[in-house]
């Protein structure tokens, strides 16, 4: 329980002895001071330490956060800041002093404000802080705001803090407000400005006015921690972006702002007023590096490596200015996204790094503890050490000391003389690790009545040590990733398998070279791609994990990881081609043949690309299982390299099989040695070992780990904590890297993240050293040519820039291009890559050849259908260009005949736009979207476009002839998958519609409809989220359009938006033609509607029509795009009034339920 401290005695609590004894002290001659720390608490008064060597400023701080009764994690929250010098002290500083110091005030002060702590209008979220920690903010704020710290609040603003004020200190006495009113001087309460600044007369007024204000509180129930609450989001709404802002001017006259919402934004002075120029969130950072001045430099440098972007470096007039921005960025990183990382090392809290090293876990809830537990598993000895939540001197170890019984709790001292940490009456030990290890053993544990066996790892990015912030993550990642979708690529897609070129060969799979034809940019084009497959004779188990390894793979997509073109018939897995194949290959043939070898740069930045790769994959909970320097690729040689992580296939199935099976035993010296055992299963920290084998064969020039061992002797040395030598000439701090990452005990293995910073830190230290090195009369390679060949695919590299770390130093990792087959064209599946792929199709010029002279086909990826093989019969309807007839495919290789819906155009000027919608059609998968069969041309090359057929027709026919059948829910039905539709138009496809009207959906059966006819469908482009009409003489559906379309023939979502209001009208007017009319009954014409739709007017609603849907309508014919709802929100709103229809609970004249 969080313990509570009364404001009213918090000055005269918790005294040290000390205190007055230090100053009295006779052994001190007259008028010195005493070597003592003397620190102010707003809430406690001054806390008085005696002074030692070492003692750091995390030290103190922790030192008043036990006097002020500061829970472990929210004391995060806290900094130390010297008033004097006005600069925030870094944790890992040593504190000075009074006597070496003398002018130096420090005080313990709130430093880092979360989401929950910032203006929102809402005190819910200071509510969810602990009771001291918002008693000391208010403290805190209540003498800034006093003091005049606070700038451009009004006189209006400052009395309504005022009388917060007043109240709380009346309810803090105890006594009513009645019997205080006339006695207590309300100057007390005042900014010293506003107080000063008055007359007599305005102080009288000013004392009258106040009097009116507290009536209303003078029955007011409240405690005095609501009227805090209230004063501190009172305060942060009128500061409004001021409130938890820092502000760091650069050397050059730049503004850095620091905010826990907004992240880290630079701002420029234009003609006085401030402009935003760049912008980062803290999770984009990898760490930080100070550089201190020189005799060359004035200024201290900060060099911030980011991800996806360069380095940003900064000059900053003092270290302490580095520091303080420094330490402002790490505190925030470790609250809003890892609690475990630190940026720098030279500026992470001491009692951070130890946490690090020990592998402890940080202040977690006991709940959360027995849960971790729980899924590690109810094996006797599995234990949990984490720092104690509410003692910031101890920790709490939960362990299971009999299978499937309860969790005992143990108490662990931290003994602050000499550093050690025990039990209670017990042996004591320097390190948490010692302690671990001492009650391992069966003859030591008596005192826990069973042993420690098996730890449970800590959990980067662990949600439960998040200040219930809602801007830690913008996403909580899943506890299993997502499937992507997986792109079936037809056969008539590749080249034949007479022309493939084989690659290698493994013991179950086999992997070759081919060409697949896709579409890049606007025309399709040859690429080259590596095809894998099982061999014919795999078993069958085999086959079931490549097709499980697929599925995972599909939704993986980094810089740094291979990409997923698609799968094929029979498992072919089709995979981005890596012209220069396996790094191990690569670096050895680069030694035996041409008598070269890479320099230290370039071994970093393989280093840093593949550890890049295994963050990524550990940010997601993924693990690999197969990482090894065979199973990465190299897509661009050095200079330049550029690398990534292979597929891992059948790392689960090898890991499977016993220890003594061949396939398993020649990956031994890849495998962790908690794994060397018969059907094991692989881990992250499993993944970090064969990093660090991999590293070593990086530094090694491709050599095979314990070349001159049996695979045996390997695993038997691997058991017994046997390593590899370290390579000649390595660093030592990539020695360090891999030491740490061959722990024996799986728990002690760093992050991944951890790593890639470290990685990182060293490669930027060695930036400007060569990039080869070259053994004894061996020649440097030259620097070669980065034009692309025929094969390179260029697709989404700008998109997956965003989204991927980009090495620091100018190394070109970042760079689009390539020098071999598959280059570097990174591949991502979201909605920007859509847009490469399909923009120039659904939007095309004139100069565009959509026809490729090598193809059979016209439309990649869709069904050529023989004209002999498709019989038209009877015409169904007929459009603006087109006509529907009802057709039948005739049987084909043992397919029975099937009845399908073509549509054909009336004259061959519309060829273009039907063209164009056959692409857009075949290019969604939808349930609620009508799905593409194929498309014909005859012998005069006259196209058809083959469809799924619906009898039951359109939905404005099928409400005409069923009206008496058609209930409001299955109105509200049709209307929900209509919006399911258009959402993943809008969201999957990045296309507008352009056409929603009742006659283009089409009824599947009584209960499902389908969106049909995208002859005016466009893409809305990257930059911009709406497409502008070119077609002068095109004719458009007007009374479905919005208003934006009459006024600038602009198009975009949100007119589809108020498209599906017509539809909603159309349906519960059971498909009348909507007619526009005037308050006098007269029709309105086409060129007056716009006139129409500006004064207000709409259509009149159908009679009968429920208030709900009536609300939808006029939602979705707001004037202004941007408050017309969203098709998401619309989609649950029509599930409500469903879900209402079955309970019987909606009648033709409800309310609209709120909606």
């Amino acid at each position: 329980m969080t313990q509570k401290v009364s404001i009213r005695h918090m000055v005269n609590m918790l005294r040290l002895p000390s205190i007055r004894s230090s100053r009295e002290s006779p052994g001190l001659p007259n008028g010195m001071e005493p070597d003592i720390v003397e620190v102010r608490t707003y809430m406690c008064g001054n806390l008085v330490l005696p002074w030692r060597e070492r003692l750091t400023v995390e030290q103190v701080c922790i030192k008043a956060a036990k006097l002020c009764g500061i829970p472990r994690l929210t004391s995060n929250l806290f900094a130390l800041y010297d008033k004097t010098n006005k600069k925030w002290l870094c944790p890992k500083a040593q504190v000075f002093s009074r006597r070496q110091r003398k002018s130096e005030q420090l005080e313990y002060r709130v430093r880092f404000h979360t989401a929950t702590m910032c203006p929102s209008g809402d005190a819910q979220g200071f509510m969810l802080l602990e009771e001291n920690v918002v008693n000391y903010m208010f403290c805190q704020y209540r003498e800034s705001f006093l003091n005049d710290e606070f700038m451009g609040l009004s006189t209006e603003e400052s009395l309504g803090l005022m009388v917060l004020d007043f109240m709380q200190h009346v309810k803090e006495d105890g006594t009513s407000l009645t019997n205080l009113n006339g006695r207590l001087r309300f100057g007390r309460f005042l900014p010293k400005s506003l107080n000063e600044g008055l007359s007599w007369w305005d102080k009288r007024k000013l004392r009258r006015k106040v009097r009116t204000a507290l009536t209303d509180f003078r029955d007011d129930p409240r405690e005095t921690f609501a009227f805090r609450v209230m004063f501190l989001v009172s305060l942060s709404e009128e500061m409004k972006q001021e409130w938890g802002t820092e502000q760091f001017t650069m050397a050059n006259g730049d503004i850095y702002e620091v905010s826990g919402v907004k992240g880290v934004t630079k701002k420029k002075l234009t003609y006085g007023d401030e402009a935003v120029q760049d912008s980062f969130p803290f999770q984009d950072i990898i760490d930080i590096t100070i550089y201190p001045s020189t005799a060359e430099r004035a200024h201290t440098l900060l060099q911030i490596n980011r991800r996806s972007t360069p380095p940003l470096i900064l000059e900053m007039e003092s270290r302490d200015d580095a520091e303080s921005f420094a330490c402002l960025l790490d505190g925030y990183y470790r609250l809003l996204v890892d609690y475990y990382h630190y940026l720098s090392e030279t500026i992470a809290p001491p009692s951070l790094v130890r946490l690090v090293k020990n592998r402890c876990h940080g202040p977690i809830p006991l709940s959360k503890a027995k849960q971790k537990i729980e899924e590690t598993g109810r094996q006797e000895g599995v234990y949990l050490i984490r720092q104690n939540p509410e003692d910031h001197y101890s920790y709490c170890l939960t362990v299971r000391i009999h299978a499937n019984q309860e969790l005992k709790n143990f108490k662990i001292n931290c003994y602050e003389d000499d550093d050690q940490v025990g039990l209670d009456n017990q042996r004591r030990f320097n390190c948490l690790r010692s302690f671990v290890e001492f009650y391992r053993s069966r003859e030591n544990s008596w005192c826990l009545e069973g042993q420690l066996r098996k730890g449970v790892p800590i959990e980067p990015k662990d949600p439960a040590l998040r200040i219930l912030d809602r801007s830690a993550l913008n996403v909580d990642l899943p506890s299993q990733p997502e499937t992507g979708p997986i792109r079936w690529i037809q056969e008539n897609n590749l080249s034949s398998r007479t022309n493939w070129r084989h690659l290698d060969d493994g013991d179950f799979t086999e992997v070759w070279a081919a060409d697949l034809r896709k579409k890049v940019g606007n025309r399709p084009r040859k690429m080259r791609v590596a095809i894998k497959c099982p061999k014919m004779d795999a078993p069958q188990s085999v086959q079931q994990k490549f097709s499980q390894s697929v599925d995972l793979m599909s939704s993986w997509v980094h810089k740094h990881i291979i990409r997923f073109e698609g799968i094929g018939a029979g498992y072919m897995l089709v995979m981005e081609y890596a012209s220069e194949g396996p790094l191990d290959h690569y670096l050895r043939s680069l030694l035996e043949n041409e008598r070269k070898r890479l320099g230290l740069n370039s071994q970093l930045h393989a280093a840093f690309q593949l550890i890049d790769a295994l963050e990524y994959l550990e940010s997601r909970r993924i693990v690999h299982g197969n990482v090894s320097a065979h199973n990465t690729l190299v897509l661009r040689p050095a200079p330049n390299m550029h690398i990534k992580l292979a597929d891992p296939m059948l790392g689960v199935y090898y890991h499977s099989l016993e220890m003594t099976s061949r396939p398993k035993l020649e990956r031994v010296r890849w495998t962790a040695p908690e794994l060397l055992a018969t059907n094991s299963e692989p881990t992250l920290a499993g993944d970090k070992f064969s990093y660090a084998i991999t590293l070593w064969q990086i530094m090694s020039h491709g050599a095979i780990p314990a070349e001159n061992l049996s695979d045996e002797v390997v695993r038997d040395n691997y058991r017994h904590g046997v390593r590899l030598d370290a390579p000649p000439g390595c660093p030592q701090e990539l020695l360090k890297i891999m030491e740490a990452c061959w722990s024996h005990n799986p728990r002690n293995r760093p992050s991944c993240r951890g790593v890639l910073r470290d990685v990182n830190s060293f490669l930027t230290s060695c930036s400007g050293k060569p990039e080869f090195v070259d053994p004894p009369e061996v020649e440097m390679i030259p620097t070669e040519s980065d034009d692309e060949d025929d094969h390179t695919d260029l697709d989404n590299v700008d998109n997956e820039r965003r989204d991927t770390v980009s090495p620091p130093n100018g190394s070109g990792l970042g760079e689009g291009g390539g020098s071999g087959p598959g280059g570097s064209g990174e591949g991502a599946t979201g909605g920007a890559s859509i847009l490469v792929e399909i923009e120039s199709v659904l939007n095309p010029t004139e100069e565009d050849d959509i026809l490729d002279p090598d193809e059979e086909t016209k439309f990649i990826g869709v069904n050529r259908i023989p004209d002999g093989q498709l019989k038209k019969e009877e015409r169904l309807g007929s459009g603006h260009f087109g006509m529907v007839f009802r057709g039948v495919l005739m049987p084909r290789q043992g397919i029975p005949a099937e009845i399908v819906a073509v549509k054909v155009i009336k004259n061959d000027s519309r060829s273009d736009q039907f063209q164009q919608e056959i692409r857009a059609m075949s290019y969604c998968d939808h349930k609620n979207i009508v799905k593409v069969l194929g498309y014909c041309e005859d012998n005069s090359n006259r196209l058809s476009l083959v469809m799924e057929y619906f009898p039951l027709g359109s939905l404005e026919k099928y409400l005409r002839e069923k009206k008496d059948r058609v209930s409001h829910k299955t109105l509200y039905l049709f209307g929900q998958q209509i919006c399911q539709g258009m959402k993943y138009l809008h969201e999957e496809r990045m296309m507008v519609h352009r056409d929603l009207a009742a006659r283009n959906v089409l009824v599947s059966n009584e209960n499902e409809v389908k969106i049909t006819d995208f002859g005016l469908a466009r893409i809305f482009g990257t930059e911009k989220d709406y497409y502008r009409a070119k077609e002068s003489s095109q004719k458009v559906p007007i009374k479905w359009y919005a208003p934006e379309w009459l006024r600038h023939q602009k198009y975009q979502k949100e007119s589809d938006v108020w498209s599906l209001g017509i539809v909603l009208w159309e349906m519960f007017s059971y498909g009348q033609d909507p007619i526009y009319q005037d308050s006098k009954g007269r029709r309105v014409e086409h060129i007056e509607l716009l006139d129409f739709f500006e004064k207000g007017m709409r259509l009149t609603h159908p009679p009968s029509c429920p208030a709900a849907i009536e609300t939808m309508m006029n939602d979705c014919w707001e004037m202004d795009p941007l408050k017309r709802p969203k098709f998401q929100s619309m989609i649950v709103r029509l599930g409500i009034l469903v879900q209402n229809s079955e309970r019987g609970e909606m009648g033709s004249s409800s309310s609209s339920y709120g909606l």
